[in-house]
Order: structure tokens, then C-alpha cells, then sequence
């Protein structure tokens, strides 16, 4: 490409998420295949993030949205925000410049798609950012079961601050709730970028080309692409052990009492590195709802995801088939005992934020309640 291109443009693949449907593990694939897809005619976007193309996502957010991905670059006020937005566009279109005219299309991948972009307006500025080049669009999207998606989102959430046990967590599992209301969702993106754009696939195994999430996403771009592509077998596998979920949330109750005594960075710092620890030798099946609560949920979302189905679902008898809760993943005392002496040490004696006496004794009093009822 030589400049912007409003006939012969490039078609854009924006696979939207949503959230815990896998997409890690689609990102991670595309990234290790990028010369591959590149030889087939396909670019995969880098400017907006080399794995994950959230700046994109955070380019359109409403001003006034809270996001962790200002918090962990440092930008906070509205200033700092226009200045983002104004070098993101220059470093963007110079990328889409430089791809060839032989691409067939560029594909960008954000989750936050799904779960950040809450409006028209907002989706509607990441296709006026993408229009001058822009030949047609294609939108992919993954639908998983709200419970299920819901008890996956609990771990995640517990990774980011979340200090709420599951069952004050699974409240949030409601129609009213935009993440999780498909209908709203899908209409919003539709809205923009018109039905026919929509590529939908329910997440579900038999679903799947070849039962297999990376060759379903690769064929839904492109037939011949999976054969084209080299294997790999991403565990995409965030979540923690009970134990481990335990020992999260001891520590972001912990942070929750310290927020006025240190810096947004600095609390990130530190939850950063308990997190890492943890997921590192705690992850497993974490705590699952009871059968009742998973039954009431999925009732008050039957009458939307029928309207789901019959719009974007016809073939299909209902959305989702029922789902089962798995089993708790549960670990030796030894090794809790083991992650919370850890967890102690670093909070007490890393250099770059060491804790003051009184803050560490908040710390410890957590992560050692939380230890002991384990």
C-alpha cells in the first residue's frame, strides 16, 4: 500500500473475543505462524500489540472509561490520553502503508473487543480509524455459555484485583449485565458493521472445524489455511486451583486496605509478582458453582439466547447444550504452605517496593488467614 485506500483497500478480520473462549491460545497461534500467514497473504496487525491488539480497544474506549491498560502505561489524565490516541494513529497507519499490495487481508485480535467496547459509538471508531483502507470487514466471534464463561472470567478476575468470593461474583452472571447479554452485544457490532460482516461459531468442541478451536479459526479466515500454518498446542489455561484462587484473594483484600498508602503502579507491581507465583505452582480447576445456581442462571438468560439463535443460530435445536461443572483441582497443604512462605518473603523483602512494617503486617495477617483455612 502507498497511502490510504478507500476502493482497492484490504479486507480487515477483527476476531472480537469473546473473553475466555480461547483467543490466547488464537493469538499466540497466529503470532508464531505470522510468516507463515504472511507467505498466504495475510497480515497480522503488530502496531496494536504483537500478541493481543488491544491498543486498538483502548484507542476507542469513551474518554471517561477506566482501563487497566492506562493504568500499567502510566497514562491518567485526558492529556495523556489524546497524546496515546494521536501517536497509536500515526504508528498504525504507517504499518498499514507498508503491507503489501498482494495482502488479501489483516487480522486483528482483541478480547477487549468484546468486553470493553460497550457501545455503537465506541466500535464505531475503530472502523472509522479502519474505513480509509478498509475494503470490506469481517467480525469473528466465539459464544460460550454465560455460567461457564462466567466461572472462567471468576479466575481471570482474581488475577486483575477481584476480591469477591465466587458466589458474590456469580451475581454478576445477569441478563443486565452487557458482558454477558450476546443479544446486546452482537446487535451493537452488527449496528456498525453490518449482519453480514458477523462470522459467529457457538464454543463449543463439536462445533469446531476438525474439533479444534486454532483449525476452526484458521478455516473461518481461509479454507486452505490450516494446512499452510505449523502446528502448535497451546494450554490456554488461566485458571487457578481453589487453593489458589484462596491466596489471590487474600492478597487483593490485602492491596485493597494498602490503595491509599501506594501508587496505582506500585500496587500493580507487587499483585503482578504474587500473581506470577501463584500461577505458577496453584493452577487447576478452581471452585465451582452448586447445580442450582448454575440452573437459575442459565434459565434467565433462555429467553435472549433464543433470540440469539434464531437470528444467528437457525440450525441449531437450542444455543448452548447444558453444561457440567468439572471438578475442583485440590493440593497438597505442603505446597500452600510452601507458595504462602514465598508469597510472605517477596512482599516483605523485594527493593523496589518494600513495605513498610504496617503494611506488611496487613499482608501477612491475609495471606496467612487465607493459608490456614485451606
Amino acid at each position: 500500500m502507498t497511502g490510504p485506500q478507500t476502493v482497492s483497500g484490504v479486507k480487515f478480520i477483527l476476531h472480537i473475543g469473546a473473553e475466555k473462549t480461547g483467543t490466547t491460545s488464537i493469538q499466540q497461534h497466529l503470532y508464531s505462524n505470522r510468516d507463515a500467514l504472511q507467505k498466504a497473504g495475510y497480515h497480522l496487525l503488530q502496531s496494536a500489540g504483537t500478541h493481543n491488539q488491544r491498543a486498538l480497544a483502548a484507542y476507542a474506549l469513551d474518554d471517561e472509561e477506566p482501563d487497566d491498560f492506562f493504568v500499567e502505561r502510566n497514562i491518567m489524565s485526558p492529556r495523556e490520553r489524546a497524546d496515546f490516541r494521536k501517536a497509536f494513529v500515526q504508528v498504525l497507519e504507517r504499518e498499514l502503508r507498508a503491507i503489501p499490495d498482494s495482502t488479501k487481508a489483516v487480522i486483528i485480535s482483541s478480547e477487549h473487543f468484546h468486553s470493553r467496547l460497550r457501545n455503537v459509538a465506541a466500535i464505531g471508531r475503530v472502523r472509522a480509524l479502519l474505513q480509509p483502507y478498509a475494503a470490506e470487514f469481517s467480525v469473528i466471534g466465539y459464544l460460550r455459555e454465560q455460567c461457564d464463561a462466567c466461572v472462567s472470567w471468576y479466575s481471570t478476575s482474581i488475577k486483575y484485583g477481584e476480591t469477591d468470593a465466587l458466589d458474590e461474583f456469580m451475581q454478576r452472571c445477569q441478563p443486565q449485565n452487557y458482558h454477558f447479554d450476546y443479544e446486546r452485544i452482537l446487535g451493537n457490532w452488527s449496528a456498525v458493521f453490518g449482519p453480514e460482516a458477523l462470522e459467529l461459531c457457538v464454543f463449543e468442541r463439536e462445533c469446531f472445524f476438525q474439533h479444534d478451536l486454532l483449525q476452526d479459526f484458521l478455516h473461518r479466515i481461509d479454507a486452505q489455511l490450516p494446512e499452510k500454518m505449523r502446528s502448535t498446542h497451546y494450554v490456554d489455561n488461566e485458571s487457578l486451583s481453589v487453593a489458589g484462587q484462596q491466596l489471590l484473594l487474600a492478597i487483593n483484600c490485602g492491596f485493597t486496605e494498602l490503595e491509599s498508602s501506594l501508587t496505582p503502579q506500585s500496587l500493580m507491581r507487587m499483585r503482578r509478582r504474587c500473581e506470577s507465583m501463584v500461577y505458577a505452582r496453584l493452577r487447576g480447576v478452581g471452585e465451582q458453582p452448586p447445580a442450582s445456581v448454575r440452573d437459575t442462571i442459565r434459565e434467565s438468560f433462555a429467553t435472549g439466547n433464543e433470540r440469539v439463535r434464531l437470528r444467528y443460530f437457525p440450525e441449531r435445536e437450542r444455543l448452548f447444550t447444558r453444561s457440567h461443572a468439572r471438578t475442583p483441582t485440590h493440593v497438597s497443604k505442603a505446597l500452600v504452605e510452601s507458595v504462602t512462605r514465598r508469597l510472605l518473603f517477596v512482599l516483605r523483602w523485594h527493593p523496589r517496593d518494600r513495605l513498610t512494617s504496617q503494611m506488611y503486617a496487613v499482608m501477612r495477617r491475609e495471606v496467612r488467614d487465607a493459608a490456614s483455612r485451606l
